[in-house]
């Protein structure tokens, strides 16, 4: 770690200590957007980088200012803490001794910090009000920074002197990253944020502007990424917003979804997931090498299935990683998944998107019930979030500070559901009328009183 990154590490672990609760984690969130992971020191044996440092100092925080609020525990909570059980145990497995412990201790104690202190921080209307503005100061400095390297060719963050100072270009087209360690991740970090930032922002004062800014940030940042993934992830995720009119309907379409894919196997010569490859020569991308990994996992299944493995070089032999020449470059988060802990942690995994995806659901349901139609959109605003990082799985691993994202978008969503059940039954309590759609509302009012309602 250099001076400047220690210098810029002790201004958040100061945030994390001295600001109020309703902006504790914006600290969290720029160590996130901004702090590079390969920023890191050694103490006694352990590789500790920035955000994991930041952890640390919030369980100080949270020890001596006993901020401690009741939660309302759901299934999600207890699945990640099996899936981080799960993960450790099943990283020792696969690597007895104490690389495999330290490795499965680091990563499993990374996801349960990130998602209790998020699930921590989101209690009342105000950390959610907290919450969803310091995500969208972050989204809008990060916008900003990628235009301006996009604009000089240089990256503003390599004082950090972590990431290349020059920006990448391929094909011609230059490709951003910030302080992130790829293009991909970078821009994913934006476009997964369009559907809450602006369902968000449509329920606030200065609607136009708050959309503005909303809108503009996340489409900028995966823009200036110069990565097809990041743009397709934006489509799917406008494409989820979209379907909030037929949003009773949505499990019937998942069934159609997943017959469809059935059925194109079938009729297809080469199997379904080869369109990737095919979407990729029209996008751009390695949308080959995609293919392939999942093709050699299938091929290779009998190695992975039980705990995992540790050598995946003869998968493809050309892919293989620069820093790691017994492992090739696995591009799909769900591939992964199984290489580190076989088909249990693959389980879990997706045991953990269900959940989430079911709190989305029932919070959007029961928010709309009650007339409280700005917390409906949210709700479906951070399933359309969920939405976004499941369709990037397929062609991504998510690494570097993007992996954070995950528990921490899974704890937004138990912490906006745990309000909106609290909020309600507070009001029922009180004997208060149900809160009526705001009137500044009017498109999302009008979708709402359609047949579907």
């Amino acid at each position: 770690m250099n001076s400047a990154g220690l210098v810029f590490l002790i201004v958040m672990i100061l945030g994390v200590l001295a600001l109020p609760r309703r902006w504790a984690l914006l600290p969290l969130l720029i160590g996130i957007h901004f702090f590079p992971l390969t920023q890191e020191v050694e103490i006694a044996g352990v590789q500790m980088y920035g955000i994991r440092i930041l952890l640390l100092f919030y369980l100080v925080r949270h020890f001596v200012r006993s901020e401690s609020r009741p939660i309302e525990k759901t299934t999600l909570d207890r699945v990640v803490v099996y899936y981080c059980i799960g993960a450790l145990l099943l990283s020792i497995a696969r690597e007895p001794g104490r690389s495999g412990i330290m490795a499965g201790l680091g990563a499993s104690a990374d996801f349960a910090l990130v998602y209790f202190f998020t699930r921590h921080f989101i209690h009342t209307r105000e950390d959610v009000q907290g919450a969803m503005i310091s995500l969208l100061i972050t989204s809008c400095i990060m916008g900003f920074f990628m235009l301006v390297e996009m604009r000089r060719e240089e990256n503003p963050f390599s004082f950090l002197g972590t990431v290349h100072e020059m920006t990448q270009v391929r094909d011609g087209k230059l490709r951003c990253q910030g302080a992130f360690a790829h293009p991909i991740t970078a821009g994913l970090a934006g476009a997964s944020l369009l559907g809450p930032l602006l369902l968000w922002a449509w329920s606030q004062p200065r609607r136009n502007f708050m959309l503005l800014l909303a809108g503009g940030s996340t489409v900028a940042t995966a823009i200036a990424s110069g990565s097809s993934a990041p743009v397709l992830t934006l489509g799917f995720a406008a494409m989820a917003l979209v379907i909030w009119n037929w949003r009773e309907h949505t499990r019937l379409m998942l069934k159609l979804c997943v017959l469809g894919a059935i059925g194109l196997h079938c009729v297809m010569k080469a199997p379904v997931w080869h369109l990737i490859g095919r979407l990729s020569d029209i996008t751009g991308g390695t949308g080959f090498h995609r293919v392939q990994i999942i093709d050699q996992a299938i091929n290779h299944f009998s190695e992975w299935w039980l705990t995992g493995t540790t050598v995946t070089a003869h998968w493809l032999d050309f892919r293989t990683l620069p820093n790691d020449p017994n492992n090739v470059d696995i591009t799909n988060q769900y591939v992964a998944e199984g290489v580190t802990g076989g088909l249990i942690r693959m389980f879990l995994f997706m045991w953990l998107l269900r959940e989430a995806f079911l709190l989305c659901g029932k919070a959007r349901a029961q928010a709309e019930a009650t007339g409280r139609m700005d917390r409906a959109w949210l709700s479906w605003g951070w399933g359309v979030c969920l939405f976004a990082h499941v369709t990037a799985f397929i062609s991504v691993c998510y690494y570097d500070q993007l992996h954070h994202m995950i528990p921490m978008t899974f704890a937004i969503i138990a912490g906006v559901h745990d309000e909106i059940l609290r909020a309600d039954s507070q009001e029922t309590y009180a004997g208060a009328p149900a809160a009526a759609p705001q009137e500044n509302l009017d498109w999302m009012s009008e979708a709402a009183e359609g047949p579907h309602a």
